[in-house]
C-alpha cells in the first residue's frame, strides 16, 4: 500500500469510516506564519527515512486517537467540549499541527489530520520545500 493511502485506511480501520473533511474552530487568535504548512507528503519527498519513521510514531495517530469514542470521551467530558474532538481548537492544539492558523496558510497539501508532524517544531515549510526544488530565489544562496 503507498504511503499516501496508509493515513486514510488506518483512519477506517479504527473507527469504520472514512476520513472527513474537516473544519474547526479556532478558541485563540490566529497565527499568522510567513510560509504555508506544506504537509508530511512534501517533507517525505526528500525526509522519506524520517518519514516512514513518523508514521508508525503516535504523533502520527494523535487526530485518530481524538475519534475514538473510548479514549475521546473522557477528554470531551473533562474539557467540556461542545462538539467532536477532532474538530475542537482546544484538542487541536496539541492533537494537529498549524489548527490555529488561517485556511490559507495551508497549502492544499496539507492535512490537519495528518497529527503531530515535523513542521509542530520547524515551522511551515513551504519556502525550505519551494528552493530545495526549485532553486534559491535571484541574489540568494543555495543553503548547504
Amino acid at each position: 500500500m503507498p504511503d499516501e493511502r496508509l493515513f486514510e485506511s488506518l483512519f477506517r480501520e479504527v473507527t469504520g469510516r472514512p476520513l472527513p473533511a474537516s473544519k474547526f474552530e479556532n478558541p485563540e487568535p490566529a497565527v499568522v506564519p510567513a510560509a504555508r504548512y506544506v504537509g508530511t507528503r512534501c517533507a517525505a519527498t526528500c525526509h522519506t527515512r524520517e518519514y516512514k519513521r513518523w508514521l508508525g510514531t503516535r504523533h502520527a495517530r494523535t487526530w485518530v486517537m481524538l475519534g475514538m469514542a473510548e479514549l475521546a470521551a473522557p477528554i470531551r467530558a473533562h474539557f467540556k467540549l461542545e462538539g467532536e474532538p477532532q474538530s475542537s481548537g482546544t484538542c487541536l492544539k496539541c492533537h494537529g499541527t498549524a489548527a490555529s492558523v488561517p485556511d490559507t496558510y495551508r497549502a492544499d497539501t496539507f492535512h490537519i489530520e495528518e497529527g503531530v508532524s515535523a513542521s509542530a517544531a520547524t515551522g511551515p515549510g513551504e519556502i525550505r520545500h519551494r528552493r530545495h526544488h526549485e532553486g534559491p530565489e535571484e541574489g540568494e544562496s543555495r543553503p548547504g
